[in-house]
């Protein structure tokens, strides 16, 4: 006769809180998906009153962006993908802050590590448990989805690329020789040194150039086509305003506010009532409660990166941008005692309104500058690139000035770096070299 005996076994699962999952996502919702996703969640909760149906139009015309928008997210395409998936909850949860934490172009712009400061220290969750959940995203659609690199990108798509889709993709030698160039070589075809490539592989020559054009046709941001946004215009989240002092000062865009408030009648009347007897009306009083804390979050996180960004980058207000400084996400977060990859996610799709007209929050950090010496200073690479293309735009047609002239005049105006950092900055802005300057003037 078998025996029923008791054990007790401690352990702990991964439960992420609709609302630490609705804190983070509203976080990096751009000011036009935000606007959507509350109209959403006021139509499906009683308790929430919507002023008006979308965001008040800018006062700044001029500076509207009119970008195109496609009809299903890249979020929800993955999301209902990892509802088929056989893994276990815990696993799925985490599959899930992989998704919220993915650019526009389908990457994950953050390391595994960060991403574990953002999740409960008492989850207790290894970094090992986060890269199985990343490998699971990796196996979606769209084929690189999940890549922390274009290298890792691109051979996610070979792995599993058709071999009737693409060029030479039947061929298994052009496969493997996509995937060493891949995985190592990629710098030699940007800089189309085939030769060389044919001395570092063990391939002929007219595997190596298919291969090439193999590599040509996969996408560097699989993403895209899922967060192409339909015609609509870009919405300041910050402007950059002077106080009665002349002083920068950054506020919050009151047409980039969501006009929404807690129906005060109905919750007072909750109140009263037992709260047994109306279980799912209270539960709804909770989530517009937690909505409204996380949209005040997102708007006080917001405004203090506006604050530090403007006292940063007082000069470019004034001036422009060969004014903008050298500025770090960890500088930011330092200022204002957050972590990175909290100010990494905040500004993303966010924009400032500024004198010189709509800026991505992204352009304002820009790395240090490299000197002729090796040492670093204050100023950004941004501001360089501007100044490089100041000096060409107003060099003589028949002199154009060489990559040693631009860097002796940039360190007459204070700036000192060497000439092959010089050429890097002029090819980074599609200018050609003096010589191609001066033939297609001739």
């Amino acid at each position: 006769m078998s025996q029923l005996s008791v054990s007790l076994q401690l352990g702990q699962r991964l439960s992420l809180t609709p609302q630490l999952r609705q804190s983070l996502r509203l976080l990096q919702l751009s000011t036009l998906a935000l606007h959507e996703e509350v109209v959403r969640l006021a139509d499906e909760n009683p308790l929430l009153e919507l002023a008006d149906a979308g965001p008040a139009a800018p006062a700044y015309d001029d500076d509207m962006v009119f970008e195109e928008a496609a009809p299903v997210t890249l979020r929800d395409h993955l999301l209902e993908q990892l509802t088929f998936q056989p893994a276990d909850e815990r696993r799925k949860a985490l599959v899930q802050v992989l998704i919220d934490a993915l650019d526009d172009g389908g990457w994950l712009p953050d390391t595994l590590d960060d991403i574990r400061t953002w999740l409960p220290d008492t989850l207790d969750i290894e970094t090992t448990e986060l890269e199985a959940a990343l490998h699971l995203l990796q196996s979606f659609d769209p084929p690189g989805i999940g890549a922390r690199s274009l290298e890792e990108c691109l051979v996610l798509q070979l792995q599993v690329m058709d071999a009737h889709a693409f060029p030479y993709a039947d061929d298994p030698a052009v496969v493997a020789c996509a995937l060493s160039i891949c995985q190592s070589h990629l710098d030699l075809v940007a800089a189309r040194k085939l030769s060389q490539l044919r001395a570092l592989l063990p391939f002929d020559a007219g595997t190596i150039q298919h291969a090439c054009e193999l590599i040509a046709h996969l996408s560097p941001h699989p993403g895209h086509d899922w967060t192409r946004p339909a015609a609509d215009y870009v919405i300041p989240d910050i402007l950059a305003v002077r106080d009665a002092r002349g002083r920068w000062q950054a506020e919050l865009n009151p047409a980039a506010l969501p006009r929404i408030s807690l129906n005060q009648q109905y919750a007072s009347l909750l109140q009263a009532q037992d709260a047994r007897e109306h279980s799912a009306m209270h539960e709804q009083l909770q989530q517009a409660r937690w909505l409204l804390r996380s949209l005040g979050q997102r708007y006080d996180t917001l405004l203090k990166i506006g604050q530090a960004v403007v006292r940063r980058q007082a000069g470019f207000l004034d001036t422009g941008l060969t004014a903008m400084q050298a500025m770090t996400l960890k500088d930011i977060a330092q200022d204002i005692d957050m972590h990175e990859s909290t100010v990494s996610r905040a500004i993303a799709q966010k924009y400032m309104h500024t004198p010189h007209g709509l800026v991505d929050f992204k352009q304002f950090f820009s790395t240090r500058l490299a000197g002729a010496d090796g040492t670093q200073d204050s100023t950004s690479a941004t501001a360089v690139q501007a100044l490089l293309r100041e000096i060409i735009a107003a060099e003589s047609p028949d002199k154009p000035v060489s990559d040693n002239q631009l860097a002796d005049l940039l360190s007459a105006r204070g700036v000192a770096i060497a000439r092959r950092t010089v050429a890097k900055y002029r090819e980074a802005l599609r200018i050609p070299p003096a010589s191609a300057r001066k033939r297609a003037t001739t």
